[in-house]
C-alpha cells in the first residue's frame, strides 16, 4: 500500500522565530497516516526510502526553512530579500520505522509565509 501525504499551511504565518516547526494543516491526502497536521511532523509506518518536498512564498524577506530527520538537519533552503519568491526543497534518505521528518525555521525570524502557496509532501519510494 502506498504511503503518500500533501498538506498546505492553513493561514499566513508572521514572525514566526527560529526554531519553529512549520505546522501544514490542510490536509488534502495522507494514506498510510503518516503526516499529523497537529505537530507538523510525519513519522515512518515503515522501513523505506522516502522523498521529501516543500515550497514556501515569502515577500521580500529573508526565510531559511530546513528539513530535518530526528532532529538533524538533513536540507537546507533559504531565500534572500526581493520581490515575492518561492523558493524550494527536496530530501530523499532512508527512514526506519518511526523516524521523524519535518521543516522548521533557522536563523532569525522569518517576517512573513504566505499560506496560498505554501506546502509539503512526501511519499515512499520502496522498501530498505
Amino acid at each position: 500500500k502506498a504511503i503518500v501525504f500533501h498538506a498546505l499551511l492553513a493561514k499566513r504565518l508572521k514572525n514566526v522565530p527560529k526554531d519553529t516547526i512549520i505546522k501544514f494543516e490542510n490536509v488534502e491526502i495522507n494514506q498510510g497516516n503518516g503526516y499529523n497536521p497537529a505537530n507538523g511532523k510525519f513519522t515512518a509506518p515503515v522501513d523505506g526510502l522516502y522523498s521529501f518536498l516543500w515550497t514556501y512564498h515569502i515577500p521580500r524577506s529573508e526565510v531559511y526553512l530546513y528539513g530535518y530527520v530526528n532532529g538533524k538537519i538533513r536540507a537546507k533552503t533559504g531565500s534572500r530579500p526581493s520581490n515575492w519568491q518561492n523558493t524550494s526543497g527536496h530530501f530523499i534518505g532512508k527512514l526506519k520505522k518511526g523516524d521523524q521528518f519535518w521543516i522548521a525555521s533557522f536563523h532569525g525570524t522569518a517576517p512573513l509565509i504566505h499560506e496560498n502557496y505554501t506546502y509539503l509532501s512526501g511519499y515512499k519510494i520502496n522498501g530498505c
